[in-house]
């Protein structure tokens, strides 16, 4: 299994509403991240019904979907990830980070991919 990008930054202080690429998430593209860090978490937006799974035939619990991250559509992690799960699907992301430009205007490091 490949290193994680968050293993060398466990000092790092959550901040979950900075949706800046690089300051606060990181993106997972990995699935096989999920049974080690996110085994039957769901994404951080209470609405969602995305459950994270490195497996997409994976039963998850009623009412949930299966989300395996990949390169198209990745899981978003809190930097902190390691301690606090913080993280969201791709849907969820584009969702937070499009408020958050029309609230603050966009950044250099902000990054919203396609809902494809």
């Amino acid at each position: 299994m490949p290193k994680s990008k968050l293993s060398t930054q466990a000092d790092v202080v959550c901040k979950h509403t900075c949706y800046e690429m690089g300051l606060s998430y990181g993106e997972l593209t990995d699935p096989r991240w999920c049974d080690d860090r996110y085994l039957n978490s769901s994404c951080a937006n209470s609405n969602c019904k995305h459950m994270f799974v490195s497996k997409i035939n994976t039963v998850v619990s009623a009412n949930m979907i299966a989300y395996k991250p990949s390169l198209r559509r990745p899981l978003y992690e809190c930097l902190n990830g390691e301690v606090c799960k913080h993280a969201f699907c791709i849907d969820c992301w584009n969702d937070n980070s499009k408020k958050a430009e029309e609230e603050s205007g966009p950044t250099k490091r902000s990054r919203r991919r396609p809902n494809n």
